[in-house]
């Protein structure tokens, strides 16, 4: 199919949802951002706006290691707003000019080119606002199957192809085309819900991997993958493909029902309930811990966008490092995916130990209790700039809570088991947050720990949620976390039996 042919069919999809979907509107003429693309005719420059409103097309991409000469830095602005050069611009960026031309679009926003890359003042301004960008965007293109810039959209990787097979019937033969199953590996937890794996499809859609690109993807409302073998599309009311392409039908494509995300947007700010309000933003990390960073600082800076949308639905509420104040013993009670942690903390810090921020496994929670044990006295971080939801430099919360002093009795990395005082045989199951605290020794045989009971579990089990703590230089009541754990009802009976207020940092 040709570029063309294709086109056509996005022409489509964008018309059908402009005419029919009432959830994906925004304002026909939506404020410009600071900085956009000028791609009309023949011309490509860069210009500055001031209180304009236009159509714009926003470009989600991997930047990989291209470093385009085109890319805005202070040295470069003032020829980027002249005129940039075709030849200076990647495959990626010229396809996306090609698309904005053919749709008619005038204006194009890519980050590296609108925002000065070599400006810290302009880099904290206008990241904060990417979010809005690519929310008020007449269509984000998506580069989903690019390694990187100088790949295109139209990349020559290998495709997944649908196979055709012919039906046949005593009047009538039917073509039908349909796709390799050994390309989709489906994994059942027996606890934890279904699990579904892409190693190939995810190979296959570098972009999906990509941390900044998540809230691009939840908060825009159209996107135009280029994919291999196809276009596909989203909109808040329609995932289609293709090769299930059909104008005078739905044409929801089951292909894309999996891995690509953007329900949970639609849910948050639809819910009708402060819990669910909280139990989407849950599943909103959970979705995005995982994801890659070319940066580990920008763990907190490339959720933000959706942090702040959470923020207007949480009136009085107050953000932490990822967390929020009026949900906070529900959002404390977080533990790497599978409770299985295979990686180190980061290299620079990013967020409190009590943040699931501060660790580089994708996290998981519980739902939320109604049994809650622990009380917050009082919580605070320092921001490392101006925006409220992005970087931090510290945090603390004081907890006032149940607890238990013990003593690690064996360690066996990821897990380690713990003996209480009076204790006449040790409790298995604590897991470490990451292994990092295993190789530092904080997590060591004969060390002491702290444990400090959150809430009761709301599953069948009725666990108890305890976060394993250890002090900080040896100052009283001042820790750390460095792990978790469940433990049964009636060995928590026994244990907690008196609170202690200790600050966490």
């Amino acid at each position: 199919m040709s570029i063309k042919e294709s086109l056509l069919r996005a022409k489509t999809w964008i018309s059908r949802c402009l005419r029919e979907h009432v959830s994906c509107q925004i304002p026909l003429l939506p404020p410009l951002p600071k900085r956009i693309i000028e791609v009309e005719g023949n011309e490509v420059r860069l210009t500055e706006t001031s209180g304009q409103y236009g159509r714009y097309i926003a470009l989600s991409h991997c930047w990989g290691d291209s470093r385009s000469p085109c890319f805005t830095t202070t040295v470069t602005i003032e020829g980027n707003m002249r005129g940039i050069a075709w030849t200076s611009l990647p495959s990626t960026f010229r396809d996306a000019i090609l698309v904005c031309r053919e749709l008619g679009i005038r204006y194009l926003w890519i980050d590296s080119i609108c925002i000065i890359q070599d400006s810290e003042a302009d880099w904290e301004e206008e990241s904060g606002k990417m979010a809005a960008i690519y929310h008020n965007s007449y269509l984000t293109i998506c580069a989903t199957a690019a390694q990187n810039d100088d790949d295109g959209l139209w990349t020559n990787a290998p495709k997944i192809v649908p196979r055709k097979i012919v039906v046949q019937r005593l009047f009538r033969n039917f073509e039908v085309y349909i796709r390799p199953e050994e390309e989709l590996d489906i994994v059942h937890l027996y606890g934890y819900g279904n699990v579904i794996v892409w190693p190939k499809m995810m190979a296959l859609s570098p972009l999906m991997a990509r941390g900044w690109t998540f809230q691009e993807r939840l908060m825009s409302p159209r996107l135009l993958h280029f994919s291999h073998g196809e276009l596909l599309w989203q909109c808040r009311e329609l995932k289609s493909c293709e090769c299930s392409f059909d104008a005078k039908k739905d044409g929801s494509s089951s292909y894309m029902d999996h891995g690509w995300d953007r329900e949970l947007f639609v849910e948050m700010v639809s819910s009708k309930s402060c819990r669910s309000i909280a139990t989407t933003w849950r599943n909103i990390v959970k979705q995005y811990s995982g994801l890659s960073l070319s940066f580990q600082k920008d763990m907190l800076p490339a959720l933000s966008g959706l942090a702040k949308i959470c923020l207007q639905m949480r009136p009085g509420d107050r953000y932490l490092a990822g967390l929020w104040e009026q949900s906070l013993i529900d959002d404390l009670a977080w533990n790497p995916c599978y409770n299985l942690p295979t990686k180190p903390r980061p290299e620079v810090f990013r967020a409190p130990s009590w943040s699931w921020a501060s660790v580089t496994e994708s996290v998981m929670f519980g739902e939320s209790s109604d049994e809650i044990h622990a009380r917050v006295v009082r919580a605070s971080t320092i921001l490392a700039g101006l925006d409220p939801t992005g970087e931090v430099r510290s945090g603390s919360i004081v907890l006032l809570a149940p607890f238990e002093l013990a003593t690690i009795a064996q360690v066996n990395s990821p897990f380690f088991s713990i003996r209480v005082r009076g204790a006449n045989r040790d409790i298995q199951g604590a897991k470490a947050d990451t292994t990092t605290d295993v190789e530092d020794g904080s997590i060591s045989q004969g060390n002491s720990v702290l444990c400090l009971c959150l809430k009761t579990m709301p599953d069948r089990c009725r666990d108890e949620f305890v976060l394993i703590l250890v002090a900080v230089d040896g100052r009283p009541k001042l820790y750390r976390r460095v792990g978790h754990m469940r433990i049964k009802r009636n060995v928590a009976d026994s244990w907690f039996k008196q609170e202690i207020e200790i600050e966490i940092v």
